[in-house]
């Protein structure tokens, strides 16, 4: 989907700034920008920057990530593990880049498992 594509920055602001210009790959920039978009559209929002808004609050932040990727995790959306985690990164590369502090290891541990074949016992 995002190999073809020349990236051309979407959003604007200078925490949208941030994050992409510390992005090297056009094809990380439009893929993270993608899934940027749709946390966005989850918090309702337009502009980036009001992402960061409550950065003196990192947990307000984390419970609104863990919402997100509950939401992503169950139907309707029921998005595969791959697809979550690069959402997740794309999340947190933003925070990082705006440097906004929050316990990663928590976040990480939202994925869950991974989606595995169930084996038939005989």
């Amino acid at each position: 989907m995002f190999r073809r594509t020349i990236f051309e920055p979407m959003l604007t602001g200078q925490s949208y700034s941030m994050f992409i210009e510390g992005l090297k790959s056009p094809v990380t920039k439009a893929a993270y920008t993608y899934a940027l978009q749709k946390y966005m559209k989850y918090l309702n929002i337009n502009d980036p920057d009001d992402i960061v808004r409550y950065q003196d609050n990192p947990k307000f932040i984390q419970n609104q990530i863990i919402q997100y990727l509950i939401l992503l995790k169950n139907p309707p959306h029921s998005l595969s593990y791959a697809t979550r985690s690069q959402y997740l990164a794309a999340i947190m590369t933003f925070y990082d880049l705006n440097e906004v502090a929050m316990v990663k290891n928590e976040l990480g541990h939202l994925l869950w498992f991974k989606k595995t074949r169930s084996k038939k016992f005989e």
